[in-house]
């Protein structure tokens, strides 16, 4: 015995139409039970590929991000040692060039020999990453010690320029104000410095 009534239709007496209507309704059905468990899912997924991307981030792009601003920090301190050897070379005081006298001639060799460490400590740094080895605390020390370093020699060289150091008439000023900012941008030096002591200690724990 069947509940059925004696004139309801069987699936296949219905109409084509009717029919049509079931099978979308079921596909329907179907889609939201897939959306529905992608809205779920997704933030799992999403957070995720977060951590992996943080995780890179640090890794690799870092060290991307840390060699340019040493760069750039070395180029301002070359520029602020060329141009205070151009003014020593110019300003004349005591009847002599400025250059001539034994305070100025080793603000001129501390500069330039700083300029030159770190550069040295930059080239090596991305010599290292081209071969492909890992250099997560050479690019920090790069980082750190160039853009400490601009900050000083900008500094000496607005020293030996004198009251014409601060005016925008030279640029040895925008020199500095810039060397400030790359030891800020970046990472700043706090963070290398923790950069480089955590990796220290994690190599000889």
């Amino acid at each position: 015995m069947t509940d059925r009534p004696a004139d309801a239709a069987t699936p296949h007496q219905l109409p084509s139409q009717e029919r049509a209507g079931d099978h979308l309704l079921v596909r329907a059905l179907g889609r939201a039970r897939w959306t529905i468990f992608w809205e779920r899912l997704w933030p799992s997924l999403a957070s995720i590929a977060t951590v992996i991307g943080l995780f890179l981030a640090v890794s690799w792009l870092g060290l991307w991000l840390w060699l340019p601003p040493a760069a750039r920090a070395i180029g301002l301190a070359r520029g602020a040692l060329e141009d205070s050897l151009a003014y020593a070379q110019e300003r004349v005081q005591f009847g002599r060039a400025i250059a001539e006298f034994q305070a100025i001639r080793f603000k001129l060799a501390d500069m330039a020999t700083q300029v030159e460490a770190a550069r040295a400590l930059m080239y090596q740094a991305a010599h290292d990453c081209d071969a492909g080895e890992p250099i997560e605390i050479e690019a920090a020390m790069a980082k750190l010690f160039a853009t400490e370093m601009a900050e000083r020699v900008t500094s000496e060289g607005i020293q030996i320029h004198g009251g014409n150091g601060y005016t925008t008439e030279r640029a040895v000023e925008r020199y500095w104000r810039d060397a400030r900012l790359t030891t800020i941008f970046e990472g700043t030096s706090e963070i290398q410095r923790k950069i480089i002591s955590d990796r220290l200690i994690e190599s000889h724990g």
